[in-house]
């Protein structure tokens, strides 16, 4: 009825139009970034995406997850939560490539203090004659230990969270780290890994 006037949209067709606006701001966000989008490709934006959900639980993604609905909340079937594009903070983002079980890729990144959140998430193509690789994700904190692990074995996506809460993270240097739990082809795999001081979830 007006310039300023706003209605709610629920269901499918708010939720498409929604995410595209989101993966668009990302596209423009790694674009400017870098200064160029030679190398951007869809793979990087789906991480983004992945990454912005408000799941908060340790074990995302995995067959132990316990989710906001724990008799629902496994293998992925539950999504990533609401979409919240990460604010306040830094965004790590780009690929790797994984050629054997066991490979492993380590990605360092700082938490600094009053940081409430580290979000990270893959994202891997696989065509339809190809056999799948599993991939794992681990977020380690800066005593090596695990604090966030997604470990699903039938999805091309992962997400691993760790939530400060009230109290924020502890400082330092963490591990986000991409595993070939079984991987036999070359496997490109993009990531995206966010640290936020405020409005981590919620």
């Amino acid at each position: 009825s007006g310039n300023n006037a706003t209605m709610e949209m629920t269901g499918t067709s708010g939720a498409s139009p929604t995410i595209a606006a989101m993966a668009q701001i990302f596209n423009n966000l790694f674009e400017k970034a870098t200064n160029t989008a030679d190398w951007l490709s869809p793979g990087h934006v789906y991480a983004a995406l992945i990454g912005s959900g408000e799941h908060s639980t340790i074990w995302e993604g995995s067959y132990t997850y316990i989710g906001t609905e724990p008799g629902v909340a496994t293998l992925n079937i539950e999504g990533v939560g609401r979409p919240k594009m990460p604010v306040n903070g830094t965004v790590t983002f780009g690929a790797v490539t994984l050629g054997n079980t066991g490979d492993l890729a380590t990605v360092n990144v700082n938490v600094p203090q009053g940081a409430c959140g580290v979000k990270g998430a893959i994202w891997w193509p696989e065509s339809a004659g190809q056999d799948h690789n599993d991939i794992d994700l681990i977020i380690r904190n800066p005593n090596n230990i695990i604090v966030g692990l997604a470990e699903s074995g039938n999805s091309v996506w992962e997400r691993a969270s760790v939530d400060g809460g009230v109290k924020g993270l502890p400082v330092g240097q963490y591990k986000v780290q991409i595993l070939g739990f079984g991987v036999n082809s070359q496997q490109p795999v993009y990531y995206s890994i966010s640290v936020s001081k405020s409005q981590c979830w919620g």
